[in-house]
């Protein structure tokens, strides 16, 4: 049986990171330069003879994406999530845990499926920062699990150690590739499993840190550094960013610019966010019984008929996506609606419409989207 570990690196009472950096993190990597890698940042968490660090990347102005365990209050020694959250500290712009542009956060959170003593899944968490970051792109996440199989090929980065004694706070980076997952240690839908018998792999310090692929031709996230075995040297275990899809965005207002940067199958840009195409399974204009049917999380009805629905701004240019029409409801709201009784086949210019749509009762007037 494999002797899990958790890979989060713990610093004692008298240590600091400054004292840490004497050697080199990830086994088998190489160094980072400042800007090769500008969305993954180190954290330092907890205080005293709790004092730890892991790492995380940046995938909104304001959100950090972490392993759960590094924002867990057991984890750290202290009774509640507020004083998770008062502990941190984010390093931005730097190599060295010691350094670079720091900031604080206003709140933390695991994801509540996440069991610390049955690992295998839900190892992801979000840290909500004071402010948002400017100057750096945020990080584009995978949401497909088909392209993510076993065999892809990634590249990790973290600022963890290069042996289970060795000290941290350096970037580092290694390329590696997925294999199965041996069923000891969990499954390949929920984790991208790696042999590190080749010296190559990631450790204490690691956790929370990605794991990069190349998809369509961008670089984007895969996984989330969770555990491995004690002495790093067998194997390691992400946690999928797609397995944790709905976590992330319950939370977190992913961005775009262009349909390019929604890295999801199915998806598009609309109003700087990545949307289900709207007629397609959970998208805009489909029919719906309720809220959850919905990628909007709101199922509207007028009349007989009922669809999944946004609201919207009368009379602005583009105020639904294409084949949705922004029906007035008075004081300048709107709701999103199928152009026709069939569907978006019609009408495609989003325009705003203000027709009046009569009747119209969303389901849940006060809406409970996924994307905050």
């Amino acid at each position: 049986m494999h002797r899990l570990m958790l890979l989060f690196s713990l610093v004692t009472a008298s240590s600091s990171f400054a004292g840490m950096l004497t050697t080199s993190p990830i086994v088998g990597g190489t160094p980072t330069a400042v800007g090769d890698y500008p969305t993954v940042v180190a954290i330092d968490i907890g205080s005293g003879q709790n004092q730890g660090l892991c790492t995380g990347t940046l995938i909104a102005p304001e959100w950090v994406l972490t392993a759960a365990h590094c924002v867990l209050p057991s984890e750290l020694g202290v009774s509640t999530q507020a004083a998770v959250t008062a502990s941190i500290k984010v390093h931005f712009n730097t190599v060295r845990a010691t350094s670079g542009t720091v900031m604080t956060a206003q709140d933390s959170m695991p994801d509540p499926g996440f069991n610390i003593n049955n690992l295998g899944s839900h190892d992801t968490g979000l840290i909500h920062l004071t402010s948002a970051v400017t100057g750096i792109k945020p990080q584009a996440l995978n949401f497909s699990a088909a392209a993510a199989p076993v065999g892809i090929a990634v590249t990790q980065v973290g600022f963890g150690v290069t042996s289970a004694n060795g000290n941290a706070g350096v970037e580092y980076v290694v390329n590696q590739t997925a294999v199965a997952c041996d069923s000891q240690i969990g499954t390949d839908a929920n984790l991208l499993c790696y042999n590190q018998g080749n010296g190559k792999g990631k450790c204490n310090g690691d956790s929370g840190g990605p794991s990069f692929a190349m998809i369509n031709g961008k670089l984007v996230e895969v996984g989330i550094t969770s555990f491995g075995d004690q002495n790093c040297a067998q194997f390691g275990a992400d946690t999928r960013v797609d397995a944790e899809q709905a976590f992330i965005t319950a939370h977190v207002p992913l961005t775009c610019a262009t349909d390019a940067d929604c890295t999801t199958s199915g998806t598009e840009c609309f109003a700087s966010a990545c949307i289900i195409m709207p007629f397609t399974a959970n998208g805009l204009g489909v029919t719906c019984a309720n809220n959850s049917d919905c990628d909007s999380g709101a199922c509207g009805t007028s009349g007989n008929s009922s669809y999944c629905t946004q609201s919207c701004t009368t009379g602005a240019d583009n105020a639904c996506p294409a084949g949705l029409d922004c029906l007035d409801e008075g004081n300048g709201t709107g709701t999103c609606w199928p152009s026709s009784s069939g569907g978006g086949c019609c009408d495609a210019s989003g325009h705003g419409a203000a027709t009046g749509l009569l009747g119209i009762g969303l389901v849940g007037l006060v809406l409970r989207r996924r994307r905050r």
